[in-house]
């Protein structure tokens, strides 16, 4: 066995066991007693453990820095490598790390540290970086979050749009990110609503209501408003969060597609800004009856160039129903010139 994986197995005993003498962990793990204090002074030396007491009665355990942090084991034996065998990296990184979805091609679902080995390995780029720049990635979308925990796209939107009949814009998470492609959460709403998986969408769902609620009490919204669907489908999204909001007793404004020709036209299937944007001044419509409120939150399920949302918050001010319009998309990129969202 190599030092560094011997080097790994007492940090773990020393961890289940702390406040230990090392003749106790070289029975644990079957070393010789004279190995086990070599190694433990390496350990020591490099601040991965403590020291206490003096001998013969000393004991150890595992630093505050490494009770923090994570060890990430090499895997790659499919190249070789002339590094360090091994990282230790940060319990938030873990998280992030574990937070990892993705769908191949033939279904098959990876998930977490061996999912994104597995998927690293399989475009041969090496797997610790992979690791390492998945963490980062997350860490940095972390920063963009509030609060709530939600990613604020209003200044943004608003700029791309050069309009503000949206006040503020929110997503809860982001679609793409470089090399990864679709964002874990993205990932399994993708396949949730593509799919009509009952599973999916109900992870999907469970997942989803604790931000769109914190939002509606941060944001002291008075009246909800949900994008109609415009392809007909089992399940649809925003029909399931309507049915888990209704008993927070907010009124619904009634929003319906109606389709001069009878012939439904879908968003994803438009190429243009344009296009996208005539489509939702002609298909949306408004309920004739309804009452005015004062901060209306309106949902979307994935935002693609942001026109429907827009002329839909335009209508609802136009017609007086809302002073304020507060949007939510489950979905959406933070750079709307980036229009990736015409999948599903």
């Amino acid at each position: 066995m190599k030092q560094q994986e011997k080097l790994i197995k007492i940090l773990n005993i020393i961890r289940e066991f702390p406040h230990q003498k090392a003749g106790f962990y070289a029975e644990k793990i079957d070393y010789d007693r004279s190995s086990m204090h070599a190694y433990i002074k390496i350990l020591t030396n490099k601040w991965y453990i403590d020291k206490h007491g003096l001998a013969p009665h000393t004991t150890y355990s595992i630093s505050h820095k490494t009770q923090q942090e994570y060890i990430i084991e090499r895997e790659d034996t499919w190249t070789p490598r002339t590094d360090s065998w091994f990282i230790l990296t940060s319990y938030k990184d873990k998280k992030y790390i574990e937070s990892f979805y993705k769908y191949l091609p033939d279904g098959s679902l990876l998930t977490g540290k061996e999912g994104l080995q597995k998927w690293a390995q399989q475009r041969w780029i090496d797997q610790l970086t992979t690791l390492q720049r998945f963490a980062s990635i997350a860490h940095h979308i972390d920063t963009l979050r509030d609060d709530i925990w939600v990613l604020n796209a209003t200044q943004d939107f608003q700029q791309w749009r050069k309009s503000k009949a949206i006040d503020e814009l929110f997503y809860i998470d982001q679609y793409i990110y470089g090399e990864f492609g679709r964002w874990p959460l993205a990932e399994l709403a993708f396949y949730a609503k593509l799919s009509q998986n009952k599973k999916l969408i109900q992870e999907l769902i469970d997942r989803i209501m604790e931000p769109i609620m914190a939002l509606i009490h941060q944001k002291k919204i008075d009246a909800i408003a949900f994008i109609p669907p415009s392809i007909d489908r089992k399940y649809q999204l925003l029909e399931i969060i309507r049915a888990r909001l209704k008993p927070m007793q907010i009124p619904f404004v009634s929003l319906y597609k109606y389709f001069p020709n009878s012939i439904p036209i879908a968003q994803k299937t438009l190429k243009t800004k344009e296009q996208r944007e005539q489509n939702a001044k002609s298909t949306i419509q408004i309920s004739l009856d309804t009452p005015s409120y004062n901060r209306v939150l309106l949902l979307d399920d994935f935002v693609w160039s942001g026109a429907t949302l827009d002329i839909t918050a335009n209508k609802l001010k136009t017609r007086g129903i809302a002073k304020y319009v507060v949007g939510l998309a489950l979905i959406g990129n933070l750079d709307l010139k980036y229009e990736v969202i015409s999948e599903i």
